[in-house]
């Protein structure tokens, strides 16, 4: 056994060295324009929202916090805590640009599904439009089509808005939210 612990050593150094020697050494990809658009998200944000499930129903209303942060210049991640529609809710999104696609990309996971919504788009002026497709709330089984638009009416305001395409394949309206900048 103490025989085989140093050849197995060495054998590994060999093994890394052999590996650095041969791949190219990693480049760290430059923030471009598009990504330096994602810098919007960075800070802390209060929330207030509605949610419009039931069209003859009164919206249901949601406040909370997001706190954006940049990572290496190339992803917004935000984390957002409050009370969606009457109950606990954590959320975290991931918004980059991919520069092979030209296109917005992103994740959303929170804490009323199991779904990853993932999420291709583009930025249209001061709004980021992300589109992607889910689980239908009311039938979980069947899949529908999505939209997020973040849209920056200022350095310190950002309205969400979120749809869900309908029965008649037109997209409506299921949620917005009004974010605020804590200064």
């Amino acid at each position: 056994m103490s025989r085989i612990l140093p050849a197995y050593a060495l054998a590994l150094v060999g093994c890394i060295g052999f590996a650095t020697a041969e791949e190219p050494p990693h480049q760290a990809a430059n923030a471009t324009e598009q990504h330096e658009f994602l810098n919007r998200f960075a800070g802390q944000w209060e929330f207030d929202g509605e949610a419009y499930f039931q069209p003859d129903q009164p919206p249901e209303k949601s406040t909370g916090k997001m706190t954006g942060k940049m990572i290496g210049g190339l992803w917004a991640v935000v984390d957002v805590t409050g009370e969606m529609v009457g109950h606990p809710y954590h959320g975290q999104g991931t918004f980059g640009y991919d520069s092979k696609k030209q296109k917005y990309i992103g994740t959303w996971v929170d804490s009323m599904s199991e779904f990853i919504w993932r999420y291709e788009g583009v930025a249209d002026g001061n709004k980021l439009v992300l589109s992607s497709s889910g689980p239908n709330p009311a039938e979980p089984d069947k899949m529908l089509n999505a939209r997020d638009t973040w849209e920056f009416t200022s350095d310190d305001e950002v309205l969400l808005t979120g749809e869900f395409e309908g029965p008649d394949g037109k997209m409506m309206t299921v949620m917005k939210a009004t974010c605020r900048r804590v200064k």
